[in-house]
């Protein structure tokens, strides 16, 4: 899929700013994809050199995942919006390249053989099933309250609650 296409947020970032003249939520949109497409390319290099573990990567994106969708969800400037957006392609491409190195980091040396085309699996559906049954949830939120600023907070929520729960986890796991 490419870093424009369905799903990278575009959608709501469209209808974030359709106030606005059909330029600017064009030029957010590609800026957004531009950086997305880039940081594609040269983060897992950036991230391999620095020996930063894909989960640490991961779970730090996500956190500026959430700073960037909270500045979009309440900002007025166009000029503030371009390069928020900017930086949310990065982070949202750092997420989505790390998502199966993660998973592949969970699995044990010895048996990543039997372990990690079922890991993998078991993620693609398990991230199928929420995305169809919380992105519903989610758009219904939007539509009922009329708010797509609410919507990016409850995105941010289920986010937050995400790393909270998986560095816990990072916590008592460490301590074992």
């Amino acid at each position: 899929m490419p870093p424009g296409g369905r799903g990278s947020g575009n959608t709501w970032l469209g209808r974030r700013i359709h106030n606005v003249s059909t330029h600017y939520p064009a030029n957010c949109m590609s800026m957004l994809s531009t950086t997305d497409l880039i940081t594609r390319v040269t983060v897992p290099a950036l991230v391999d050199k620095m020996e930063f573990s894909h989960r640490t990567t991961f779970l730090l994106a996500g956190i500026c995942l959430v700073v960037a969708r909270s500045i979009i969800a309440e900002m007025r400037s166009m000029i503030a919006l371009l390069i928020t957006s900017a930086f949310y392609g990065i982070f949202r491409s750092i997420t989505i390249v790390n998502q199966n190195l993660t998973v592949a980091e969970y699995c044990t040396e010895r048996r990543i053989e039997k372990m990690l085309p079922n890991a993998l699996g078991f993620n693609m559906v398990t991230k199928g099933i929420l995305v169809l049954s919380l992105g519903q949830v989610l758009g219904w939120l939007a539509d009922f309250s009329g708010s797509y600023s609410l919507n990016l907070h409850a995105q941010n929520l289920l986010l937050i609650t995400t790393c909270v729960l998986w560095l816990c986890e990072m916590y008592f796991r460490d301590d074992d």
